[in-house]
């Protein structure tokens, strides 16, 4: 029980935020969309820090992940993390513009076939 609060739900708060402070008017396809990529983004980087606070040890990780005193601390990240999703997330929509340029090249063989 205590995981599906830890993993899911951070991303519906986000939702919450980002619907009170930028407006938006999402249909129900492009808000599960967006709940997928905050859930993904929330958790890598509370994933990464508590990685990085156990130093490596993956055993510790493995221990450390069924106490209580993790699941608060986790908390802790992944509070600051919905807060700070919204406004990364549109940072990067904003400023970010990626373009994919697919160039076919055509071989000797097939531009003679086509020639004829």
């Amino acid at each position: 029980m205590m995981y599906i609060i830890l993993f899911f739900m951070p991303a519906l708060i986000s939702l919450g935020i980002k619907d009170k402070y930028f407006k938006e008017r999402l249909n129900l396809k492009e808000y599960i969309f967006l709940y997928a990529k905050y859930n993904i983004l929330i958790n890598i980087v509370g994933l990464n820090i508590t990685f990085l606070y156990s130093l490596g040890r993956v055993t510790a990780i493995n221990y450390i992940v069924n106490t209580i005193s993790f699941c608060f601390k986790y908390l802790i990240i992944v509070i600051i993390m919905c807060f700070l999703a919204p406004i990364i997330y549109e940072y990067i929509d904003r400023n970010v513009d990626v373009k994919i340029r697919i160039i076919k090249q055509v071989n000797k063989n097939e531009k003679k076939k086509n020639s004829k």
